[in-house]
This record gives C-alpha cells, structure tokens and sequence, in this order.
C-alpha cells in the first residue's frame, strides 16, 4: 500500500530452493514467516494473508502517529453483546483511549478506497464507554458519534479546515497522519464541552451552545438569564 518504506514489500523466490523470500521492514518476523508458509501449503491463501498484513501494518501506522498525543491504544475491551455487535461492524480498526476523559474512545476504522486499488481509508468515531458490570469487567458503548460525515452533529466543527483522505494526491497521502493528528487534538478540546453541554440539557438548563470565536480561538458556552460563562483558550 503507498506509504512509508517500512510498509513496502518487496518478494523474490530463492533460485536454488524455489521458497519465498519476502522482505518487509515493518512487518513482525512471524507475519512473515507466515507468509511464507502460506505459499508453501495454500499459495491459494497468500492474498489473504498478505491483506491481513496490510491491515496490521495500518493499525501500527496509527498507534505511531497518535503516539504524541494524549490517547493510548486499546487492544481489546469486554463488552456487553449488543456493544461487540457495534464493533463487529467494522472489519478493521483502531481503538484508542483518551488519557483526559476516562469515558472517550476514539475508533479509527480501516477500509479500501473503492476507487484507488491499494489505498487504505480511515473514518473517525467518538465513542463513550461506560462500566456496565464490575464483577464480569464488562463495559457497554453509551454513544456513538461519526466524525467528519454529519454538518448538524455537535462535532460539526471537525468539517473546517479538514482534508480528507480521499481528496489527496498520491504525494499527500502521508498527510492522512496529520489527519489522525488533527481529529485527536480537536476532540482533546472539545469533549469538555460536549460533556457539559450533555449535562446542563439532562438536568433542563437553558444555554447558548458552545460557540466558537475563531478570532482568539476561544470556546463559549453561557448558561441562559444567568451571568456566568464558561471559556476554554485553545492553544495555537
């Protein structure tokens, strides 16, 4: 897939013993002796595993890019049915734990570009997870906000200033990292917002919203017939 050197597989067949010779910088030792071993018993299977391995290599991509940022990834959660059957819709992804907001996850899914062969897409959610059942550990997806696709959703403000993936020239398309970047810092700034928005609307509190004064990159939110409000200065 176009990317980093390390995410480039060069092939060869050893002339003498005729086995594959796969060289890939990125890639675990094992994942190659995978392969390996796959076109040596099931050369039918090889696409499969080298789309498996495309696919770690992205996630791995991934967890580099948010690496400077306040979020750690997740491997595995245990979650209530109805929870895993959420993310079992997404074939490939990335899950990533806010370090601030103990509640906030944010998932990166994977896809194929269905118009340039090779490329891999990313489509961001904000999902919040909750402690369902302390004895069992389980945990149950509470809510669940698609970044980038819904002008009228709260995290509309993503809309501005975003390049997606699918617009990049093939030179850019390293830019989907800054991307991730952007997407993680925004929510980092918004999440106390949305929190406290949710709140004052649960307990019947009339407020403004939360808006936004590009000139001094401030956030506002004022609470109706009262003379408080609450500021947040983003950082330039």
């Amino acid at each position: 897939m176009p990317g980093e050197i390390s995410e480039r597989l060069d092939v060869s067949i050893d002339p003498q013993t005729g086995e594959l010779m796969p060289l890939l910088a990125g890639a675990a030792e094992k994942d190659l002796d995978e392969m390996i071993e796959t076109f040596q018993r099931n050369p039918e299977n090889l696409s499969d595993v080298i789309n498996t391995l495309r696919y770690t290599l992205a996630k791995a991509r991934c967890v580099r890019a948010a690496s400077a940022h306040l979020v750690a990834p997740v491997e595995r959660l245990r979650l209530l049915p109805d929870s895993q059957q959420l993310l079992d819709a997404f074939p490939h992804y990335q899950l990533f734990k806010f370090s601030r907001y103990v509640t906030y996850f944010l998932l990166v899914e994977l896809y194929d570009d269905p118009e340039i062969h090779g490329r891999i897409c990313r489509q961001f959610h904000l999902l919040t997870i909750h402690l369902a059942d302390e004895k069992e550990d389980l945990y149950d997806i509470t809510s669940h906000v698609t970044l980038n696709s819904n002008p009228l959703d709260q995290f509309s403000e993503f809309q501005i200033g975003l390049k997606r993936v699918r617009d990049m020239q093939p030179a850019e398309w390293q830019d989907a990292d800054a991307e991730l970047s952007h997407v993680i810092a925004m929510c980092d700034l918004r999440i106390p917002f949305v929190t406290l928005s949710d709140t004052l609307r649960n307990a019947g509190i009339a407020f403004t919203g939360t808006v936004r004064q590009c000139q001094f990159l401030i956030d506002r939110l004022s609470i109706c017939s009262t003379r408080y409000t609450f500021l947040h200065r983003s950082s330039c």
